[in-house]
């Protein structure tokens, strides 16, 4: 299977970047996309703008060989717009429902339904907001304790599944005939509203914001706001990613939390044992470090603080410093 990653052109005000450039929990949002690609072995194809699409993905293809990969997986091909995010949950989970579904002209576009998660990135984006269908794939989930079985619309995104692309000029040419006719595909997720404690402004009842913290996301990001909220959802989906991949070292962490005893609370205790850290990480002995994930070669100083963050390789935390 291939990718085509189509330019748009967009430009993230007021950096004026690309939108696969802007940064993302210590990579950035078009590395993050490219790992969850290659996890699958999914060859990317990059689509500059205006450019012509590759001769694979032309109609016209007559020869044997090209009309062969065509019918099998081998020949089906993702198409991505450079302003979209998928988490690596998100593609494995779309591509699972969208492959039995494909074939011939018929093609699958990715959709989450409206939820506190999806709306949390969906203002200023061109993320198309639709009515569910009435049952197949873009109808609602319907397992009750889901959060998606309370929604009452669907968010559409620019990720398809392509069996046999149309002969078109270029890539949004493309994305155009896509968004059109392609199959909705509603994926089923999981979700939790976690209450975040922020600082002190005002009123002591609003220093609580509920986050929402799941690793199925998609978002459009063509806004600087989409960076900093996806950035935000971000502690959730690289603790989830986490948990999926490495279930052993969970159950240990869980372990070593036990037993639950004065001064701490359950909860602190699992939160301060629960500490991803990469290589070369260096923690002070007076430094407090919970819930974290820390890149490689981070140094945290004497009486630093370091809570529920992610920190990207290199950084340094100086002695009494506080990252929250």
């Amino acid at each position: 299977m291939r990718a085509l990653i189509i330019e748009t052109g967009r430009r993230i005000s007021p950096f004026d970047e690309a939108p696969p450039l802007a940064h993302f929990a210590g990579t950035t949002m078009g590395a993050a996309v490219h790992e969850a690609l290659a996890r699958r072995g999914i060859d990317v194809v990059p689509v500059a703008l205006g450019a012509p699409l590759p001769p694979f993905a032309s109609d016209g293809a007559s020869d044997a060989a090209s009309d062969a990969a065509k019918e099998g997986s081998s020949g089906l091909t993702l198409v991505l717009a450079d302003h979209t995010f998928v988490s690596d949950k998100c593609l494995g989970d779309f591509l699972h429902a969208a492959l039995d579904l494909v074939r011939g002209d018929v093609s699958a576009r990715l959709a989450l339904a409206r939820t506190p998660a999806v709306d949390f990135v969906r203002p200023v984006s061109s993320a198309s907001i639709e009515p569910f269908d009435a049952s197949g794939p873009g109808g609602r989930p319907d397992k009750p304790w889901r959060a998606e079985a309370h929604a009452s619309e669907r968010v559409a995104f620019d990720c398809f599944l392509v069996a046999r692309l149309p002969a078109v000029v270029d890539g949004l040419a493309l994305l155009e005939i896509l968004r059109l006719r392609s199959v909705r595909v509603v994926v089923k997720k999981r979700e939790l509203g976690i209450p975040l404690r922020l600082p002190t402004l005002g009123s002591a009842a609003q220093t609580k914001a509920v986050v929402p913290v799941t690793s199925t996301v998609a978002a459009h990001v063509e806004h600087w706001t989409h960076i900093l909220w996806l950035n935000q959802m971000a502690f959730g989906i690289r603790w989830m990613d986490i948990a999926r991949q490495h279930k052993a070292w969970c159950a240990w962490r869980l372990l070593a939390a036990l037993p639950f005893r004065p001064p701490f609370t359950p909860m602190a205790r699992v939160m301060r044992s629960f500490v991803w850290k990469g290589r070369g990480v260096r923690i002070h002995p007076t430094a407090h470090v919970e819930a974290s994930i820390l890149g490689d070669g981070v140094v945290i100083g004497a009486r630093a603080s370091v809570r529920n963050s992610i920190l990207g390789a290199g950084v340094e935390v100086g002695d009494h410093g506080t990252v929250l």
